[in-house]
């Protein structure tokens, strides 16, 4: 999945988005292209999450302000990290970096790149959804396709895409038995109940402690980076004395 981003600019990159949908919460899931040092692209991924209730009726609003938070996120970090400049080696050395975490959503201006009000309108008539995403990130964990039917039957041979959003019609088509309708009488406190069922749960905790990994195991390079750095300097100085 990875090769296909790379050949992206970085505006298509924010272009595409991932929403992974929980029992209680939503994660969206956004990538930007930076540069290490050596000046080589890179891939940077972020994420933001939010706890909901199926009871209430504004979840696209909360998935359009999140997919905004997520992308301004990537983007933002993005510049940061680019060449890896050396005041930020000393803030991951120093735990300095993003101290804070939280973020208000009422604060986040929403994406307006998918009809979001319409999508989570969709996504409330079927089960079970396990997130909605577009073609290029449908593989990080999302079952339904947002766009055309024919952009799905592409990524059929990859992944495995239930359904899809149809971008002009506004409504989810199943592509395969595992997808199908709510019946009609199924209210609202029925779908917080039981739909998406609670290994959705476990998929997205498994999915940011992977984050969390790779996210330590980012700061130990680091740190080793700044270590190896440090001693070269010090031997370039050496030599010059």
């Amino acid at each position: 999945m990875l090769e296909q981003l790379y050949s992206l600019s970085a505006r298509e990159l924010l272009s595409q988005h991932c929403i992974l949908i929980g029992q209680s919460e939503l994660m969206a899931i956004s990538i930007a292209s930076t540069l290490d040092r050596h000046g080589r692209q890179s891939l940077l991924l972020a994420t933001a999450t939010v706890d909901i209730s199926w009871d209430h009726t504004d979840l696209g609003d909360a998935a359009a302000r999140l997919v905004g938070l997520s992308s301004r996120l990537a983007s933002a970090y993005a510049t940061a990290i680019n060449t890896n400049p050396e005041s930020l080696q000393n803030q991951l050395k120093e735990n300095l970096f993003l101290p804070g975490r939280s973020f208000d959503l009422n604060d986040e201006k929403p994406n307006q790149d998918f009809p979001w009000n319409k999508i989570f309108s969709s996504v409330r008539r079927w089960k079970p959804i396990r997130g909605v995403a577009t073609p290029k990130l449908v593989g990080i964990g999302a079952n339904v396709l947002v766009g055309t039917k024919h952009e799905a039957e592409r990524v059929l041979n990859q992944f495995k895409v239930d359904g899809y959003f149809d971008v002009r019609e506004m409504e989810i088509h199943a592509l395969s038995g595992r997808l199908s309708l709510w019946e009609k009488s199924t209210v609202a406190s029925s779908v917080a109940e039981e739909t998406p069922p609670d290994v959705r749960r476990e998929e997205i905790q498994a999915l940011r402690e992977t984050l969390v990994r790779i996210e330590d195991k980012l700061t130990t390079l680091t740190d080793h980076t700044i270590n190896v750095f440090n001693l070269l300097t010090r031997l370039e100085t050496k030599r010059r004395k």
